[in-house]
């Protein structure tokens, strides 16, 4: 089965900032094992488990890093399994409400929720030079190798750590070089770049969504809270 949200960016923004709200203000162990469960029966409908496994590799750092504080924090074991719940759900919501979402579509969905200019224009700044970045850094690192630095070795080398730091300092001024050479190029061969499209019009329609999305998180809500059964 293949479920795919026909929604505007903006609404899908909207209920995923919904859904992060209703998981943080759960606080019982019921409420938060129903909503992952339930979370990771969608993925399982939607046939998604690969690219889910791929977005956990990247996401098992923060994860284990919130399983330390239940060595140092003051509620425990306790405080850190509602944690790591917390972050699992969000993780399994990340992942349905974002299936097929593209950069630009979460630029267009920030425009359209009246995100302020200034974190839009950071969110667009980041992806236009991102690719360009990871190129560099690649290309930085294999230069430093055949030099004859270790990097990426070890998890927890200072030494690597440093040369990792210098390495993407590095990338990052030659990206912008280069990124605003081709960008000023592009401008004076008379290409029109239009980054943002307002359509609030569009997303006014999928209110419908947004409203059963309310509905259920305050049933989740008022089961956490004891007022049903």
């Amino acid at each position: 089965m293949n479920i795919e949200l026909n929604i505007e960016p903006g609404t899908r923004l909207l209920i995923y900032l919904i859904g992060v709200l209703t998981v943080l203000l759960l606080d019982q162990y019921i409420g938060l094992l129903m909503v992952s469960s339930l979370l990771l029966g969608i993925v399982v409908i939607k046939k998604n488990i690969t690219n889910l496994y791929q977005k956990l590799y990247f996401f098992l750092p923060f994860l284990l890093t919130t399983v330390l504080l239940g060595f140092f924090h003051q509620g425990g074991w306790y405080f850190t399994g509602k944690l790591v719940l917390r972050l699992m759900i969000i993780f399994l919501w990340n992942s349905i409400i974002f299936a097929g979402f593209n950069e630009s579509q979460l630029v267009v969905g920030m425009d359209q929720l009246h995100m302020p200019r200034l974190i839009t224009i950071v969110i667009f700044f980041i992806f236009r030079y991102r690719s360009l970045l990871q190129e560099k850094i690649k290309q930085l690192l294999i230069s430093r190798r055949i030099r004859g630095a270790r990097v990426g070795y070890d998890w927890f080398n200072i030494k690597e750590y440093l040369i990792l730091a210098q390495v993407i300092g590095a990338g990052l001024i030659h990206s912008l070089e280069q990124g605003d050479r081709v960008y000023q190029a592009m401008k004076l061969r008379g290409l029109q770049i239009e980054t943002l499209i307002s359509n609030h019009n569009r997303l006014r329609q999928d209110w419908q969504v947004v409203a059963i999305t309310i509905v259920i998180a305050t049933g989740f809500l008022l089961l956490d809270r004891g007022a049903i059964f």
